[in-house]
């Protein structure tokens, strides 16, 4: 779903993160870290959303609401180029669904949701277990030994079979202004550590690492876990308020080299108010506390890489808009300070950290709308960037005797990532069209990335490093042609460029992609939707050296049918009664995408050939 959003873009991550969208062409950190996830309002952070995007059930979701461009005046940290806004169905409509589809091979869909309402008491319940069986192929790592320099060559192919599979579910329950969410949330992947093929190849052993096995990939299990307490009172006509406990739990372990753990958790209360003094003019005031802590660990290399610290943060954040006829005026800032404490009471403070946002927005017509946004804002620095420590790699508050780290008091200092992003554009709206274009610019500085630079650190380190600023054009459109079919279609034009280096393309991303599709709903219960995807070929800078599959320009064209047996047979108790068809990859594309964080680019599977699922709903 979220791939069909204007601007959106799908990538993946080597390891920690094989599931991603990048907004507007960002994607220049490790992770999923410059977008916000929330579900009903309230943040999932953490290394990756991948879990939620693979296995949240889907039969339970009502809309989703997309920012494109920075959110942290409202949202906080990660809500750096969007925010994905996920709203679930309530429980008013009393309705029981069951659904399964099953496709080629083992693959397969099974789900379930429950929504009922008694007087001020709500629940809803859904559940999912997807599985697309295992995409067998070949991958290549690199195969020469980079301890001694070696000039690089590609490794032997290794056989492998990706898993693709996971359960996901959520829970809700309601009573009055209280409410209880909670959501679990699974997906079982493949990562790959291209440099170290060569260990397994010519079987290197290194002191206190268990004998190597198979080669340097292997599956994945990531977990999610979400809770959040909520209670939303309205006091008065002009004033209302709501206090949130949250809490979200990652979990990630790998079935093979590099035998990596990791859990770490989030934990954050919030309170906001909601004002509105005057008729069209609104103002919003909030306070954030919050605990995020981990551990990360090898035991098979007999290394822990980082545990037992503990990061504070506070944050308090407002923002006040007022709209007269033509125009509507808005402003906001928030202040962010974030502390880390150890287990021996050391304590490193960062400086507090300030984002504004203004905007202005114009209704010159009937219908058409014009607006000028300013917008910025941070991402603090993760446990890992900060105190990782083993394995070659080391966080930058580790302290350590490095003859290249020798300025203690300036050296130790990691500065968040901030973004300032500038938008114009319009658009027109009436019963049967909307329609709009904007163009944007973005400037990223204090980028945080991993050092592999020798005559820089003695050990490779996490640091601020480059400036980014990624620019373009966007434009969306729908279109009712009648009131059964509609046609939705858009395209972006986007380009990054590294300021620090000069280099154009700084992230490995088209530089023009569009989207379209067809939707035709009748009232005798056909549904018919196509949807097609077309990515323009990346900078051959990005093509893979390691022997892999590159793909450059593509198509990813879907299609989907359904019939409503209940319009024609009528059962009393049923509200639908669907048998449904979806065939994804339509044109049979087989897609390998460039992946993050490498000293030299490869490719990773991304998605497989044609599939087809057949299936049924069933709901009453």
């Amino acid at each position: 779903v979220l791939k069909r959003v204007p601007s959106f873009l799908g990538t993946a991550n080597f390891m920690t993160d094989p599931s991603m969208v990048a907004p507007r062409g960002d994607q220049i950190t490790l992770a999923s870290t410059h977008v916000l996830l929330l579900i009903n309002g309230r943040p999932i952070r953490g290394a990756s959303n991948s879990p939620e995007y693979e296995s949240f059930p889907l039969s339970v979701i009502d809309h989703i609401e997309v920012i494109r461009g920075p959110g942290s005046v409202l949202y906080g940290t990660q809500a750096f180029s969007a925010v994905i806004n996920v709203v679930t169905k309530g429980p008013e409509n009393n309705t029981v669904s069951v659904s399964g589809m099953m496709g080629e091979g083992p693959g397969g869909n099974i789900a379930a949701d429950l929504q009922y309402k008694l007087g001020d008491f709500g629940v809803v319940l859904a559940g999912r277990y997807s599985d697309k069986g295992r995409w067998k192929t070949q991958w290549r790592g690199q195969g020469n030994n980079l301890l001694l320099n070696e000039p690089f060559r590609p490794s032997k192919p290794v056989d492998i079979a990706i898993p693709d599979n996971g359960p996901g579910t959520y829970a809700e329950v309601s009573w009055r202004d209280i409410r209880a969410m909670f959501s679990y949330n699974q997906w079982d992947n493949q990562c790959y550590t291209h440099p170290i093929q060569w260990m397994f190849e010519n079987d290197i052993r290194i002191p206190g690492m268990m004998p190597l096995e198979g080669s340097a990939t292997a599956s994945t299990r990531m977990r999610k876990y979400f809770a959040d307490l909520g209670y939303k009172h309205e006091f008065t006509d002009w004033y209302n308020a709501s206090i949130n406990v949250t809490y979200t739990r990652s979990l990630m372990k790998t079935r093979g080299f590099p035998y990596m753990a990791a859990d770490g958790y989030e934990g954050l209360a919030e309170l906001t108010n909601f004002f509105t003094p005057l008729e069209n003019f609104n103002v919003l005031v909030g306070l954030v506390g919050g605990v995020v802590s981990g551990i990360s660990e090898a035991p098979s290399l007999d290394m822990i890489y980082f545990k037992d610290y503990t990061g504070l943060n506070f944050s308090g954040y407002a923002q006040a808009d007022y709209r007269w006829e033509w125009l509507k005026i808005l402003g906001g800032l928030q202040v962010n300070k974030v502390r880390f404490k150890d287990s021996v009471d050391n304590v490193d403070n960062f400086d507090a950290d300030f984002n504004p946002r203004a905007g202005v927005m114009l209704y010159p017509l009937d219908h058409i709308t014009i607006k000028a946004l300013y917008s910025t804002a941070y991402r603090a620095p993760s446990i890992t960037e900060l105190y990782i420590n083993g394995g070659g790699i080391n966080g930058k508050m580790i302290r350590r005797e490095d003859p290249l780290f020798t300025t203690w008091d300036h050296e130790y200092d990691l500065k968040p990532e901030k973004v300032n992003t500038y938008d114009l554009g319009a658009g027109y709206q009436d019963d049967k069209v909307q329609f709009g274009i904007n163009g944007f610019y973005s400037h990223m500085k204090n980028i945080i990335s991993l050092i592999i630079d020798k005559t820089r650190y003695s050990n490779n380190t996490y640091d601020n490093l480059n400036e980014i600023s990624i620019f373009g054009l966007e434009c969306e459109g729908k279109y009712y042609l009648s009131k059964s079919l509609l046609f939705v279609g858009s395209f972006l034009y986007q380009q990054s460029r590294d300021e620090t280096t000069g280099d154009a393309n700084a992230a490995p991303f088209p530089n023009f992609s569009a989207k379209g599709g067809l939707s035709y709903q009748a009232e005798f219960g056909l549904t018919l939707s196509a949807f097609n995807t077309f990515h323009q070929s990346v900078d051959p800078k990005y093509f893979d050296i390691y022997g892999n599959k590159t793909t450059k320009h593509f198509n990813m064209a879907n299609l989907h049918c359904g019939y409503d047996l209940n319009k024609l047979f009528k059962i009393p108790s049923a509200k639908e009664f669907s048998l449904v068809l979806n065939i994804d990859n339509l044109l049979n594309e087989e897609v390998w995408l460039t992946m993050q964080a490498q000293q030299e680019p490869g490719t990773v599977p991304y998605n497989r050939g044609r599939t087809i699922y057949g299936g049924f709903k069933v709901a009453f």
